[in-house]
């Protein structure tokens, strides 16, 4: 970029802003030669290679462009003087800043289009072909039925995060959401791969048991749009700052995922192990939103094995533990939680209207985001349905079903009342 300038008086990509100057470097938009310019059109030809989008079409290094400049047939020799001086600027000072910018632009323009290779090894084609096999090992005789609609739920799974990634990517990059939002964005993203990869992890040793739990497993994944519900991703707690303890943090909600997965796979003896272990060794940490985070699991491995007694408890300790980390968002879906296992799988009634009057204060708290509300409508149309009033039942599950998208979530609606094995939280 420097040469150019230094050659024609002008540089090769002219803009009014930053944003239509990247634009212009990742378009290859180089500005014609001025008119009246005594550079010749060979050189021109020279540097257009050198500013080209992609890295393999420049050239190599910065001695074959010298070769190439030092080619003039008429003045050899002073044409070499030239560039010799030329490159001496570039790589003493302000050519260098430019050159470093330009790649520096189209790094983060990598970073924006790559998501997908952030599921290399979490979801792809040999990932797929590890649980196709499992399945087939299990020699059940609807292992390959269950595969063949196990795989799209995952398969859109994975699209959607590659979306949402790129989105929320290019967003920041745009000026249109902050650095602060990002880093809560991918955040939320980099929980649901783990949950992802946790899934993916439990169904390439699958059982009969997981074949049989597949669907409901790869359905049962966190909602990607709360990844872009800014009020829900505002009520979150940043990480920590330390970087030992965000990496600790960061490691102990992967078994989180992992604790999930297993539930929801029918692995509940599994779950349960590594929710207590979990619950210990995020209780020795001391950070408090983590440790909100690992009594959720562990009442929800104590909810599928069916100690509803003891879910509930460990579930309400989660709320205020929640609450005095200012977790709103977990504080929102706790409650949610809570009214289900209390009301509807532990048939509780004593104490249950306060939590349920609570309820909406805390979700419009949170920022109103759409899981807790799901939630909440599916545990009051449970309790609906269980006191008789089928009309305010339907009411009830009409609104959740608002509140979600997506067939796959849907199914699921009526079995959350229905099915005590259903392995939604």
């Amino acid at each position: 970029m420097a040469l150019y300038e230094g050659l024609y008086g002008q540089r090769p990509f002219r803009a009014k802003n930053r944003r239509a100057l990247e634009a212009m470097i990742l378009k290859g938009l180089v500005e014609t030669a001025p008119r009246g310019s005594k550079v010749p059109p060979w050189i021109q030809r020279v540097l257009a290679r050198g500013l080209a989008v992609h890295p393999e079409e420049r050239w190599p290094s910065m001695s074959a462009l010298l070769e190439q400049l030092s080619r003039d047939p008429v003045a050899r020799r002073r044409r070499v003087a030239l560039i010799v001086g030329v490159s001496a600027v570039i790589l003493g000072g302000g050519g260098l800043g430019l050159r470093a910018w330009t790649e520096h632009v189209r790094a983060e323009a990598r970073r924006c289009t790559a998501a997908a290779d952030q599921l290399t090894g979490v979801w792809d084609v040999e990932r797929a072909a590890e649980v196709e096999a499992a399945f087939t090992a299990t020699d059940l005789v609807y292992a390959s039925d269950t595969w063949t609609r196990t795989r799209p739920v995952l398969d859109r799974y994975r699209d959607e995060w590659i979306a949402m990634h790129t989105e929320a990517c290019l967003a920041n990059r745009r000026g249109e959401q902050s650095d602060s939002l990002l880093d809560r964005r991918m955040s939320c993203l980099a929980e649901r791969r783990a949950e992802l990869g946790a899934v993916v992890e439990a169904l390439t040793t699958a059982d009969a048991k997981a074949v049989e739990n597949a669907v409901q497993a790869a359905s049962s994944l966190g909602p990607l749009s709360r990844c872009a519900d800014v009020g829900a991703l505002q009520a979150t707690v940043p990480p920590p700052d330390d970087p030992a303890t965000r990496a600790a943090v960061a490691s102990l909600r992967e078994r989180v995922a992992t604790v999930r997965a297993d539930a929801a796979t029918g692995r509940l003896k599994q779950a349960a192990a590594t929710a207590t272990t979990l619950l210990e060794e995020a209780e020795a940490l001391g950070y408090e939103p983590l440790l909100a985070e690992a009594l959720v699991a562990r009442g929800y491995a104590l909810e599928l094995s069916g100690d509803y007694k003891g879910a509930g408890e460990v579930i309400e300790r989660a709320f205020w533990t929640a609450d005095a980390a200012g977790h709103d968002a977990l504080r929102a879906e706790t409650i949610a939680l809570l009214i289900q296992v209390l009301g509807v799988r532990a048939q509780r009634r004593d104490g249950l209207g306060f939590w349920i009057r609570g309820a909406p204060a805390v979700i419009e708290r949170a920022g109103s985001p759409k899981r807790p509300r799901y939630l909440l409508a599916l545990a009051l149309g449970g309790l609906a349905f269980y006191r008789g009033e089928h009309e305010e039942a339907l009411t009830q599950f009409t609104r959740a079903l608002e509140f979600i998208e997506g067939e796959a979530e849907r199914s699921y609606l009526f079995a959350d009342v229905t099915n005590k094995s259903d392995p939604r939280p």
